[in-house]
């Protein structure tokens, strides 16, 4: 396939949602920044207090139908600057419940 799938052109995952991973990569509201090594062994209490960060680029996740089989999962993550479009890239409609 040279294209996104339309919506639930697979069946949904355990939980009972569709297209998770995979179809394309997801826009992130995060900015971009490299992890750090130590960051996840610290506990919560020992981490700086995060602060608002700007930047040229935002986080992207999932991978998309272009990558390879491997990289088309929910960990998998990468950044682009946030003016790019692709056709591998979208985003996700979140509707909360009260």
């Amino acid at each position: 396939m040279d294209q996104p799938a339309p919506v639930k052109s697979y069946a949904p995952n355990a939980l009972g949602l569709y297209d998770m991973q995979g179809n394309v990569w997801e826009w992130c509201q995060d900015w971009y920044r490299p992890y750090k090594p130590d960051v996840a062994v610290k506990p919560q209490a020992q981490r700086e207090t995060p602060s608002i960060e700007t930047g040229t680029d935002k986080v992207r996740r999932g991978g998309s139908w272009y990558g390879t089989r491997g990289r088309c999962r929910c960990a998998n993550r990468n950044y682009s600057h946030f003016a790019n479009r692709y056709q591998t890239t979208g985003f996700r409609l979140v509707r909360e419940v009260e």
